[in-house]
């Protein structure tokens, strides 16, 4: 054989076995790619639902931190020494609850299901009722009228 035919055959040889070497380096690249892919899916993914929790605590935080509307007022009924009385099963403690909003954490509320005894003792037969002075007053009561049966002032 004569060097130009040699040179030829592995010539021919070197370009198919690169054309395969360069076929099994893009099939071993091709899975990276796509992995990468996926990954930058997943941190896109992560950093959506990371900024939705954060919103969510943003505005959790920012309601809960306002003060109520009826804070003073309940604070005040609460200082004169008025209870309410009720049960967390009850349409009309849920009701009354609901006129106070946020505020209602400050005021003197006993839950029977909870203080069966206390309830007893303070002769309670419904719900909701408020004792004030040794006074019941059963069933719901307008915020205007417990402002005018212990003094406190109503301010919107």
């Amino acid at each position: 054989m004569s060097k130009d035919v040699f040179h030829n055959m592995e010539d021919k040889y070197l370009s198919k076995h690169k054309r395969r070497l360069m076929a099994h380096q893009e099939k071993e690249e091709e899975p990276v790619k796509h992995e990468k892919k996926k990954h930058s899916k997943k941190i896109i993914i992560y950093s959506i639902i990371i900024i939705i929790l954060a919103s969510i605590v943003y505005a959790s935080v920012s309601y809960y931190s306002k003060p109520g509307q009826y804070d003073d007022f309940a604070k005040c009924l609460s200082e004169k020494g008025i209870k309410m009385y009720g049960a967390d099963w009850c349409p009309n403690c849920k009701a009354q609850k609901k006129m106070f909003g946020k505020s209602f954490k400050y005021v003197n509320y006993v839950e029977c299901t909870k203080e069966k005894e206390a309830c007893a003792n303070a002769q309670v037969e419904g719900y909701p009722t408020w004792i004030y002075n040794a006074e019941k007053y059963v069933g719901v009561q307008s915020l205007s009228r417990l402002s005018s049966i212990t003094e406190c002032t109503l301010s919107n």
